[in-house]
């Protein structure tokens, strides 16, 4: 069965300190916390209503436990069987709100009504192959990016993440019947596999981005070229002209 500590873990790798873009509605954000789930969760927790100053000081011990208890228990990640299902499932609810569980359900088939049950965490476990479903989720979640209003800013590295996540075929139960030293060795080597994968993806769209921008500035400085010489031929006319 899948564990929130990878997901969380994979998720986190693409969050990054403290932020409060403008373009944003999320608000002020640390480590991919919102103002607004950070008083959400405080309230559950019985605890004082949280200021910026405390969300940025918000720890790891927090993070995990508010992202068990507000996204990886709404989407039962611990019955999920496939770890990279729960992981771009948790991705998902993390980046978009636990209404993505709407979604999801909708390409399960099943009733879309917010509530991941047991007739969505069936749907989802003995969907076969597991392969197709992850590709299903997949090219859903590209589809909701490329639709919110502020994909204009930040498509480009949502894409990034998303192009992060891989189906890879049970990958925890393949650990079960092993002793701890070896589980742990064995998801240290996924672990680094994982993030070669990811770095040579971003270097590669790095570099293509590099040629497309040495391109565009190609561009403009013969438009530029062009421009000018127009408007000394147009000069010239006028001269004559006079």
């Amino acid at each position: 069965m899948a564990r929130l500590e990878p997901a969380l873990q994979k998720v986190l790798g693409w969050e990054g300190g403290f932020a409060n873009d403008p373009d944003d509605s999320g608000g002020p954000t640390m480590k991919g916390v919102t103002i607004a789930t950070y008083k959400e969760y405080c309230r559950r927790k019985g605890r004082p209503v949280p200021t910026v100053n405390d969300l940025k000081k918000i720890t790891n011990a927090e993070i995990l436990d508010l992202a068990d208890l507000l996204y990886w228990s709404k989407i039962r990640g611990n019955e999920i069987k496939n770890q990279s299902i729960a992981d771009l499932c948790f991705d998902c609810v993390w980046g978009s709100g636990t209404g993505y569980i709407k979604v999801i359900q909708k390409v399960l088939g099943v009733t879309a009504d917010g509530i991941f049950g047991p007739a969505s965490l069936n749907a989802l476990n003995n969907w076969n192959p597991q392969s197709k479903l992850f590709e299903l989720l997949w090219n859903r979640r590209k589809k909701y990016l490329e639709g919110c209003s502020s994909a204009w800013k930040y498509l480009k590295g949502w894409m990034r993440r998303l192009n992060s996540f891989k189906f890879v075929e049970e990958e925890i139960s393949v650990f079960e019947d092993k002793n701890p030293s070896d589980l742990e060795e064995s998801q240290t080597i996924l672990e680094e596999n994982t993030n070669e994968i990811e770095e040579s993806e971003i270097e590669e769209i790095e570099e293509q981005e590099e040629i497309k921008e040495q391109e565009n500035q190609q561009v403009l400085e013969e438009d530029r070229e062009t421009f000018l010489e127009l408007i000394i031929n147009w000069i010239k006319k006028l001269l004559k002209i006079k």
